[in-house]
């Protein structure tokens, strides 16, 4: 039997699907805001660039180098930018308008609220995420999946993984120690590095079979979140 008391999940990628959900509001907005008449470019270049540099921004973030405000100010008019849009004349709501529909999207990574269903009566569960409270709450509200949780720590509390003291901070809130803590995400340096810092155990959500090349292993590698709770009981 494990000796695992509290399971951390990571949300976006994890367990709510950010890429679905972001594409289907991502398109409404190019169409509402006229875009491709604006740039003469389709709503497939226009979901490449902006997902490139919303990684390069959300990587920056991770690395303490910039703040949430510089992601929310910056992102959108830097894809217009790459798009050919040098006015941003109309387009003033449009990162506003994402923040606010996003939100309330509810599809999930196959097989998450099955999973937490059969773990949430034998252990703790909570979430650690490096999402905003204001965006993440109403993310597990609209997805029905606040229930499960416990403990919900977020970059607001001052750190962002894989700083070992967002790590500490969500151990002290649900008062556990790293040998009882498992960490379940879907990002090697934020997730599965952020946690091996603090000596927690991790599950490594990988469905596209990512090669990676830590030092040291993943305690646990699933392709399929399913995979999960056969590895606890």
């Amino acid at each position: 039997m494990t000796a695992y008391k509290h399971l951390f999940f990571d949300l976006d990628h994890t367990l709510w699907d950010y890429d679905r959900n972001a594409t289907e509001v991502l398109r409404f907005l190019f169409d509402k805001y006229n875009l491709q008449e604006k740039s003469g470019s389709s709503v497939e270049a226009f979901l490449e660039i902006y997902q490139q540099i919303n990684e390069q921004y959300w990587i920056r973030f991770e690395e303490g180098q910039i703040g949430k405000e510089e992601i929310r100010e910056e992102r959108f008019p830097l894809t217009f930018k790459n798009l050919g849009i040098n006015s941003l004349k109309g387009l003033e709501d449009f990162g506003e308008e994402f923040l606010n529909l996003t939100p309330h999207k509810t599809n999930l990574i196959p097989y998450a609220r099955e999973v937490l269903e059969v773990l949430k009566d034998k252990f703790h569960l909570h979430i650690i995420t490096n999402g905003f409270q204001d965006v993440q709450l109403p993310k597990l509200e609209g997805s029905q999946l606040r229930s499960y949780f416990r403990k919900i720590i977020t970059s607001d509390c001052g750190f962002n993984k894989p700083d070992p003291r967002i790590f500490l901070y969500a151990m002290e809130k649900a008062g556990c120690e790293p040998s009882e803590a498992l960490m379940i995400g879907d990002n090697l340096q934020a997730d599965v590095f952020g946690a091996q810092r603090m000596q927690i155990d991790q599950v490594y959500f990988n469905p596209i079979k990512e090669k990676h090349g830590l030092e040291k292993n993943p305690t646990f590698e699933v392709t399929c979140l399913s995979d999960i709770p056969s590895l606890l009981m």
